[in-house]
This record gives structure tokens, sequence and C-alpha cells, in this order.
């Protein structure tokens, strides 16, 4: 192996150790400086150079280095310099902080790019209960699916994460007692597409009624049939509602898991309610003809 070979196969060495040493994956830091940069030591140094641009620099890179550099900055932090002092308690603050990732995909695996997520942290004690104010938080994700949370205090949470896509179902994830630990933690979120309802209204002679309204309703609704016509509709006129077509076909998209049946309206009253049927999988559940009571108006 040449002179030059050895030199690179040493410094990789040195950068995996450092890794290890810091207690985390080389990919959620920048990687140790290479042969020919400043050391860690020269970077710390440097937090008190005279000239701007100098100082700022060093400032980049040891954020950078996060963890790697702790042991240095905590060095210089007790040292007599009060302006490399202060820089470096700047960075640990930085340093020890946590941040969370949420990495967003769609059903085949590929990141879902631009999509809004919503954070909520609740810190808990060593019981899991409740301590200090909730934290709502909200961030986009970027080319690679990811939101990040950034400048979070290392902690037990509650942590609630949840994004809403257009054409998918909301996804959500909920995790008690979640350690956010000094530097990044993760969390992912993979989408659904949901069920597809579907089927088709006739009258009472067998063909179809177009133009009707057909509503999807949950099945616990159908408990409160039982109480009156009156409030059943009105409990209804918030569900999802859609119009046939002008083959009497409906259809009700990115449904989720659970028991539904569908209503018929007829000027403003339901003329036809079906039976309950349990939705689960992402599939498509086609309850075929619904025949109604409905009789068209003679020629």
């Amino acid at each position: 192996m040449s002179d030059l070979g050895r030199s690179i196969f040493s410094n990789s060495i040195l950068g995996m150790a450092l890794c290890v040493a810091a207690g985390s994956a080389c990919g959620g830091e920048a990687a140790a400086p290479a042969a020919g940069e400043p050391s860690l030591k020269e970077w710390v140094r440097q937090l008190g150079a005279t000239d701007f641009d100098e100082r700022a620099k060093a400032m980049e890179t040891l954020r950078g280095l996060g963890g790697q550099a702790r042991t240095q900055l905590e060095a210089a932090a007790q040292g007599d310099d009060p302006q490399v002092a202060h820089a470096a308690m700047t960075l640990l603050r930085a340093i020890n902080r946590s941040s969370l990732r949420v990495e967003v995909l769609d059903p085949a695996g590929a990141p879902m790019t631009e999509k809004p997520v919503t954070l909520m942290l609740v810190q808990q004690n060593d019981s899991g209960r409740a301590q200090g104010q909730r934290q709502n938080l909200q961030a986009q994700t970027d080319a690679q699916g990811v939101a990040k949370f950034a400048d979070l205090e290392p902690g037990r949470y509650h942590v609630h994460a949840r994004c809403q896509a257009p054409g998918f179902l909301p996804i959500a994830q909920s995790l008690s007692m979640f350690e956010l630990k000094v530097g990044e933690s993760a969390v992912k979120l993979q989408a659904r597409k949901g069920s597809t309802v579907k089927g088709q209204v006739l009258t009472s002679d067998g063909k179809p009624w177009s133009g009707v309204k057909v509503t999807l309703g949950h099945a616990n609704y159908l408990r409160f049939r039982e109480r009156g016509e009156e409030q059943f509709n009105k409990m209804l006129e918030h569900q999802p509602s859609v119009q046939s077509d002008g083959e009497g076909r409906f259809s009700f998209d990115t449904v989720a898991d659970a028991s539904y049946f569908v209503a018929v309206w007829s000027e403003g009253k339901i003329e036809h309610v079906s039976a309950a049927v349990a939705v689960s999988e992402d599939k498509l559940f086609d309850l075929g003809a619904i025949e109604t009571k409905f009789a068209p108006p003679a020629p």
C-alpha cells in the first residue's frame, strides 16, 4: 500500500473511532477534520481569533461536528480566555439539545415531500405523568420526506406526530415515555390509501337512480335511529356524502377501517339505509345494487 493509501486508511479508522466514542452514528454529524485541516483543538482555539470570518468558520465547523467536539468544548468553556469560553458555552448549549426527525413515506415506502407535519410534545416524569406545558410544532417534509424539529429539550415525552396528505388517510403515531436524547431521534410515519366503498342506487323498478344524495355513516350511528328519524337525519347531515352519477353509481374513497352503512336520501329525508359492512385493509368494498322503495314518476 502506498503512503497516501496508508494515510487515507488511518484517517478513516480514526473517523470511525471518533463516531463510536461520541455514541452516535456518523451519518448524524459531520465527519472529523480530514488530513490537512485544522484539528479539533485548533478549531476551538480559533473561536478567539481576531478575524471575524475565522471565528465564524470555527463556530460553523464545531457546530457541525456536534458531539465529537463536546470534550474539547467543555474544556474550553472552563478556560481562561473569556471569548473562547463564551463561544464554547454557546456551542455546548446547541450540541446538548435534542432534535427529532419525522420521516413520512407513502404506502410503497417512497418519501412524501412538501407535506405538513404537526408534532405535539408533553414532557413526562418517571411515573408517566405529564409535566410542563404542551408544545405544538409544525414543519414540512423535505426532498427526503423528512420534517425536522430542532432545539428540543432532552427528556421523556409523550409524542404525537401527524401528517395529513390529500388522497391518503391521516397518518399519525403516538408514543409514550419516548426518550429524546441529546442529538437526533427519529419517528417514521407511513401513509395508507384507505378503502373504497362503492355501489349503485336503483329505484323500486330496478332502474338506476341518478343525482341522488348518498351518505356514508359510521355503524355506531345506527343505534340513534331508534330515537327518531329527525334526529338520525340531522346526525347524518354532517357525514361524507356524494351524488350518484347517471348510472346511479356512487363511490367513497380514502375510507378508514371501521364498520359503515350507506343512507340514500330523497327530498331531504332518508329513503333507504343499508346493512353495515366492515371496512379494512385498504380494499375495495362493492355494495352492489341497492334497490330502494322509491318509485319513479309515471311517464
